[in-house]
């Protein structure tokens, strides 16, 4: 050490020799060359021996130190493995929607004749459009692959003959949706005065149906009543008579079995899914319910008077037949006709309901198609300005997706760059040490062009399992994601990753070089502000095995000295 030293002050002393000669020369000649020349060689002398100050600061037993601080903060230990970094990729597209309004979002039916012609109108007039592709004209375009770029810088300039086109179309779009809006509101405005119309006809023929019902079954029942005491006139006919009355007891059990059927047809059918065939169901049941009960009560006045049957039944039978098969039909249709009414009056209320429902669910399409299209036309103005297209994103742009005179379409790609907020780092981990690599779990992070950083992560994903062949095991590629610094990453950089097994909680800690143990007593040599230097005894703890806690002895912000043997 002492020959080393030695040979150094001998070189800063022909350092020194050799600057005053020239020195010397140089005044004689050149005075301000001279003194340019001095200084530089001053400041050279100057930052030499600063420069051999710091590296052969030593003791007199030739020790070098290196100065480290007592920090605070948490000390961890667990499964290290290694990976390098992957930065994610963002990628700003051209979103803006230029496509052309229709305007038949709304216009799905004439709601059963109501408004019909006034309704394919407005349909036609929506549909009338041409339906030619929009597109925007790229005039220039300003950055180039490997530039970098911050959000809000332009990134292109659009034609503006294109960028006026456009804008004219999508003016255009709500004008026209505007318009068909309009339409619809006054025809919703009609479409409510006929419902509420058609409300007050269905409840008052409501009220009536009943009445209307007994009016036509008496008719044709005193029709049928002046036959049936004619047959009774007519005993000579009695065989006739019984005869009749076995027909109808067969016609009865055969109606029967038909309201059996259609009982359990109706019950069968979903009334909410199926409303037309429970309505058939429930109309056919009514109707051979009434079948039965005439039938019943034909055969019960038959079986009455078959005794009173004279010689001219066999006349009277025919006119029998046909005043109840007029009965018949009468009463179905009348059946069938306040069936009718008494639904329309019980459901009149739906009935209304759904028109006028059907017709603010049109109106409101109609008001979402305008909005729709005026907010088109607000989009592209926010974000053409000027015809120039601005960056979504900062960062270093990977790829460039258009070039002067391409026709710019929604969706289109603009650029790609790196997303430093995506920056990942994937390891492999063997099955044995998953327990640390829970999803969501923290990491330490630490990069060789960092040595002195740890950056914290989280498990962001953990894939399948891999036999890994040399050891026969199980390995899991495990994906931990950078929380913090990432933007001065770089894509391939090296790392390791450590799944935290244990953790201490905020402590004062150092470097283990720092500490020098004799027996059970630790200590360190630390530097005070004068320089002075000198050992002081302290308490260590926990340790990740590069750094120790210290419990007593040093405070945050303490310099601390790490000591090796100069060569």
């Amino acid at each position: 050490m002492k020959k080393k030293m030695a040979t150094i002050k001998n070189k800063i002393i022909y350092l020194r020799n050799g600057l005053v000669k020239r020195w010397k020369a140089l005044v004689s000649r050149d005075r301000k060359k001279a003194y340019f020349l001095a200084g530089t060689a001053a400041c050279g002398a100057v930052l030499m021996i600063a420069l051999l100050l710091f590296l052969f600061s030593s003791d007199a037993e030739g020790t070098v130190y290196r100065e480290t601080k007592a920090v605070r903060g948490k000390l961890t230990v667990g499964v290290t493995e290694s990976g390098s970094v992957s930065i994610g990729v963002s990628e700003q597209t051209f979103d803006l929607d230029l496509s052309e309004y229709t305007g038949d979002s709304g216009l799905l039916s004439d709601r059963g004749g109501m408004g019909g012609e006034g309704m394919a109108q407005i349909f036609r007039q929506a549909a009338s459009s041409s339906g030619d592709s929009r597109s925007l004209k790229v005039e220039e375009v300003y950055v180039t692959a490997g530039g970098e770029i911050k959000e809000g810088d332009p990134l292109l300039k659009l034609s503006e003959e294109s960028v006026e086109t456009i804008r004219q179309k999508l003016s255009e779009d709500a004008s026209d949706a505007e318009i068909t809006l309009q339409q619809l509101t006054a025809l919703q405005k009609q479409t409510d005065q006929q419902a509420e119309a058609d409300l007050l006809s269905n409840t008052l023929y409501g009220t009536a149906a009943q009445a209307e019902y007994n009016a036509s079954i008496h008719k044709l029942e005193s029709s049928l009543k002046d036959l049936e005491e004619q047959l009774a006139d007519k005993k000579q006919e009695l065989s006739d008579g019984t005869q009749e009355l076995s027909e109808r007891k067969a016609l009865l059990a055969e109606q029967q079995e038909v309201l059996a059927d259609a009982e359990y047809s109706k019950a069968a059918t979903d009334r909410e899914s199926n409303l037309y065939w429970w309505i058939v169901a429930a109309n056919t049941v009514t109707d051979v319910e009434a079948l039965t009960e005439s039938l019943e009560e034909e055969i019960e006045t038959a079986e009455e008077n078959i005794q009173q049957l004279t010689d001219e039944v066999s006349s009277l039978e025919i006119q029998l037949l046909l005043a109840q098969k007029e009965l018949a039909e009468g009463e179905a249709q009348a059946q069938a006709l306040l069936a009718l009414r008494q639904f329309n009056s019980e459901n009149a209320q739906e009935i209304y309901d759904v028109t006028v429902g059907q017709s603010d669910f049109e109106e409101e399409n109609a008001r979402k198609d305008y909005e729709e299209a005026k907010e088109k036309l607000d989009e592209f103005d926010r974000m053409i300005v000027d015809g120039v297209i601005l960056s979504s994103f900062s960062g270093v742009i990977t790829q460039v997706g258009i070039a002067q005179g391409d026709s710019l379409e929604q969706n289109d790609s603009l650029i790609t760059l790196n997303d430093y907020g995506e920056a990942t780092i994937t390891v492999d981990v063997d099955e044995e040490d998953m327990d640390a690599a829970v999803l969501g779990n923290s990491v330490n992070i630490t990069f060789h062009a960092f040595p002195e950083k740890v950056f914290r992560g989280r498990v962001s994903e953990i894939g399948d399992a891999q036999l890994n062949s040399s050891t026969n095991r199980a390995v899991y590629s495990v994906t931990v994601a950078v929380d913090e610094g990432a933007d001065s990453l770089y894509e391939g950089m090296s790392a390791e990753v450590t799944f935290i097994t244990k953790e201490s909680e905020e402590v004062i800690y150092i470097s283990n070089r720092a500490v020098t143990r004799e027996g059970t007593v630790s200590s360190v040599k630390v530097k005070d502000g004068d320089g002075n230097i000198y050992k002081k005894e302290v308490v260590t703890g926990f340790s990740d095995g590069i750094n120790v806690e210290v419990k007593e002895g040093l405070s945050e912000g303490d310099t601390v000295l790490i000591e090796s043997s100069a060569d």
